[in-house]
């Protein structure tokens, strides 16, 4: 696993009982892994559909990643991530996270990424 992440040069290893795992947090670590896939055949139409949404998600991420320091005295912290993001962006996205369903199983509590008020239907 250690050469794996010295090869992509990027990512956090950790373990938990017999598991051992690479997490990739950043969009732009994310673009390297695409690259690196890219060049491969996946096992089913089912696996290439699941990375062709997962390619479409980094990169309307990274289009519209700004994040600004808020720098106005009196205010506190960042600027919401999301508030920069283009509206069909953002519904494309929810999209994305939708058709994802068919491939994952996840529970309510697995969209933890959106804001509540961001998580409602397309």
């Amino acid at each position: 696993m250690e050469q794996l992440q010295a090869s992509i040069g990027c990512g956090k290893i950790s373990q938990s009982g017999q598991q051992i795992r690479l997490d990739i947090f950043s969009p732009k670590d994310a673009k390297r892994i695409i690259s690196l896939l890219r060049k491969h055949n996946f096992a089913s139409l089912e696996n290439q559909r699941e990375f062709d949404l997962w390619q479409e998600a980094v990169e309307i991420i990274l289009k519209n990643n700004k994040k600004a320091i808020n720098v106005e005295k009196g205010k506190r912290g960042f600027v919401s991530t999301w508030a920069n993001f283009d509206q069909r962006d953002l519904k494309r996205l929810f999209r994305i996270r939708e058709e994802m369903r068919r491939y994952k199983k996840w529970k309510k509590s697995d969209y933890r990424w959106t804001n509540t008020l961001l998580a409602r239907p397309y």
